[in-house]
């Protein structure tokens, strides 16, 4: 595959609707940004509007993320409560429990391996380019 410069600008951002299969309050959006079919990885921006909280899920997948703007409080299911603002990263493996809760409004960045898609536009795919 050749490299791949792909517009985050041009994507259009997706409401969510469920959340690992659990019904998810309006107001969240994720933008599916690319599909790294060598890495086993994709690469989604999430912006939250001050308030909203995910339901308590887990993911089949990695999560690897990062804060952009405004701050959240992440809980994990026993294993306590972490606030993060911009700058920070965070990383849930497959299996645990975990929610976010934004203090103010918020976007991050995340990448999942496998490849997660919870948005309905079309993706870059990598080896389609």
């Amino acid at each position: 595959m050749k490299g791949v410069i792909v517009k985050g600008s041009e994507i259009k951002a997706d409401e969510m609707k469920t959340m690992e299969g659990n019904e998810a309050s309006r107001g969240a959006f994720v933008k599916g940004l690319f599909i790294a079919e060598e890495m086993n990885a994709s690469i989604m921006e999430v912006t939250l509007p001050k308030g909203y909280r995910f339901p308590m899920h887990k993911h089949d997948h990695h999560s690897l993320g990062y804060t952009l703007k405004g701050r959240a409080k992440k809980i994990i299911q026993g294993g306590g409560e972490f606030f993060v603002e911009p700058g920070d990263v965070y990383y849930h493996p497959p299996g645990e429990v975990h929610t976010t809760w934004a203090l103010e409004d918020y976007m991050e960045v995340e990448i999942k391996s496998p490849p997660a898609t919870p948005w309905k536009t079309n993706v870059v795919r990598g080896r389609s380019v």
